[in-house]
């Protein structure tokens, strides 16, 4: 009986969530809706409560590891698969609906695209974005991935990414998954380095944008992307102009 109970349950839960878009779930019902999925025969609402309270939110539960999921009674090994793939499934998700022939004119079209890249990602992971003369995204790339507030970027690297793009813009990204998108001294130092090497080829920097959960930083937008390109020119004593083969604003 008490399995016809949370079978009824079940189907109740599942059509109001379908019929409304799974707008206005509460998260521990949408925990206890994927859960369903992989628990069929046990009512895994006292579970979504139980990971609810011990990782304090839907994200937290899907950022949790393997061993601290299978410390939650009612968690074995394949519940705790499961819960720790899903958000590498949202991840391939999200990336494979990035446009790359999209269109980049302007900061907030560059933060909207780079979203749809970084959005949600609880490491920090730095991308290269290559762009051609009429600013169509032609490849859109993953340089590296670390840890929560650090990730090691090879200059040589980004560039072996572009010279297969044949790019001549880059806007170079990646993300503060802490909540700061304030940059470092090493965000400083990298953007320096990537300018040059990119002026030097011949290949306009157009931003290095950090997104942050609310809010992100343009180093176009701050001035200087501007600062360090004089910089490089006063560096190489012979001026270098600014060239800007398409338009970014």
């Amino acid at each position: 009986m008490n399995e016809n109970l949370h079978s009824g349950h079940r189907g109740r839960l599942r059509e109001f969530a379908y019929n409304n878009n799974f707008k206005n779930l509460p998260e521990h019902q949408m925990l206890e809706l994927l859960l369903s999925y992989v628990i069929p025969r046990k009512d895994t609402n006292p579970i979504a409560h139980k990971l609810i309270k011990e990782f304090g939110s839907f994200s937290g539960v899907l950022d949790a590891n393997i061993e601290d999921l299978l410390k939650v009674d009612g968690i074995g090994n394949k519940t705790a698969n499961f819960l720790v793939s899903l958000k590498h499934f949202f991840y391939a998700y999200n990336a494979g609906k990035v446009n790359k022939h999209e269109t980049i004119l302007n900061t907030l079209d560059a933060v909207n695209f780079i979203k749809g890249v970084l959005g949600g990602k609880s490491v920090e992971e730095f991308y290269v974005v290559c762009i051609d003369n009429a600013n169509k995204v032609k490849l859109c790339q993953n340089i590296s991935t670390g840890v929560v507030n650090k990730t090691n970027v090879d200059v040589r690297r980004v560039m072996e990414v572009v010279f297969k793009s044949n790019a001549s813009n880059v806007i170079v990204c990646h993300n503060h998954p802490t909540g700061n998108s304030k940059p470092s001294a090493a965000d400083d130092k990298l953007t320096k380095a990537l300018l040059t090497t990119l002026t030097l080829n011949g290949i306009t920097m157009l931003d290095h944008i950090i997104l942050a959960t609310a809010d992100y930083f343009s180093y176009n937008k701050s001035g200087l992307i501007q600062k360090y390109m004089q910089d490089v020119t006063n560096l190489l004593s012979n001026p270098i102009a600014m060239q800007k083969p398409c338009k970014y604003n």
